[in-house]
């Protein structure tokens, strides 16, 4: 992977561990809101909510990752993204806040595992790596879970 330029994140945490995503395609960060499940769809994706008018597709990142959600859901949030066409709603533990972009590392090819799947860098910041999330793998899980949606409807 190329060195990106020098840009923001919004940090948060999933089963312990502390990812990131680019701020540029964050929309919102909310507390979770009412969901409709949509069958036929993988386990980690939560279903379909109403966000602001538009079909949101939410996936839960702990799911996906496999891993348990913590004990406290009272700091569980969403995420909103804008991912081309759709908005995609990422169920994640805690958000930490925003962190700077400009000491974004690659990851080692080949260094794949339960924690690395969907992850292109690595970031540290205060003294622990924040891994960052390619959130364009997960436009075509969002659109293939949004036409089931709206076959629904």
């Amino acid at each position: 992977m190329a060195a990106r330029a020098p840009s923001s994140y919004v940090a948060f945490v999933v089963g312990g561990v502390r990812y990131a995503v680019s701020i540029a395609h964050v929309k919102e960060v909310l507390r979770p809101l009412p969901v409709a499940s949509v069958p036929r769809t993988p386990s980690a994706v939560v279903g379909v909510a109403d966000y602001r008018g538009e079909i949101a597709v939410v996936l839960d990142l702990r799911k996906h990752f496999s891993v348990e959600a913590t004990a406290d859901s009272s700091k569980s949030r969403w995420i909103v993204l804008r991912l081309v066409s759709l908005s995609l709603a990422l169920v994640v533990d805690d958000v930490l806040g925003v962190v700077p972009g400009d000491a974004v590392r690659a990851m080692p090819s080949g260094a794949e595992g339960i924690f690395m799947k969907d992850v292109v860098a690595a970031i540290p910041h205060e003294g622990e790596l924040v891994f960052l999330l390619d959130t364009e793998r997960f436009h075509d899980l969002g659109e293939s879970v949004r036409a089931l949606a709206e076959q629904r409807s």
